[in-house]
């Protein structure tokens, strides 16, 4: 195919594709000075199908930012100080906590992490102190006896 013939169908199956797939941005709650507080996303403009979640601190700082599928949380989750600073990650999966959590404290430094299976803690499990010296480990799967 020639080139120039190309180029407008790549055009237009792009701008196509673009459509489709963008989300209906919906800002559900506002702080008093008008900034979002929550705001969801939804497949389309009927707002039956709930695909994401952004929740602001009233700085406008991000706080709270995941993803969701058939209404339950779905995939990576991200939490953060009200400074903008990364507090928590986890994966979820029909709305429990499934795969790695990581959790930091305020300076940046690594606090725990581990992995959870149904909302459950499983395997070893690693905290660190402020200063990032690793200072416990427990292995829950002793602890529960799984």
């Amino acid at each position: 195919m020639n080139m120039r013939k190309l180029i407008p169908v790549l055009v237009f199956m792009f701008l196509l594709f673009s459509c489709i797939l963008k989300p209906f941005e919906v800002i559900e709650e506002t702080w008093p000075d008008g900034n979002p507080k929550i705001v969801k996303y939804y497949k389309d403009e009927k707002k039956d199908v709930l695909v994401k979640e952004i929740r602001y601190y009233e700085s406008g700082s991000k706080k709270i930012e995941g993803n969701y599928l058939g209404d339950q949380r779905s995939g990576q989750w991200s939490f953060w100080y009200p400074d903008g600073t990364l507090w928590s990650q986890g994966v979820y999966k029909n709305g429990k906590e499934n795969g790695l959590k990581t959790v930091w404290h305020k300076n940046g430094q690594k606090y725990y992490e581990g992995n959870s299976i149904e909302d459950k803690r499983t395997g070893i499990w690693k905290f660190w102190n402020e200063e990032g010296e690793l200072i416990k480990e427990i292995d829950y799967n002793k602890e529960t006896g799984n």
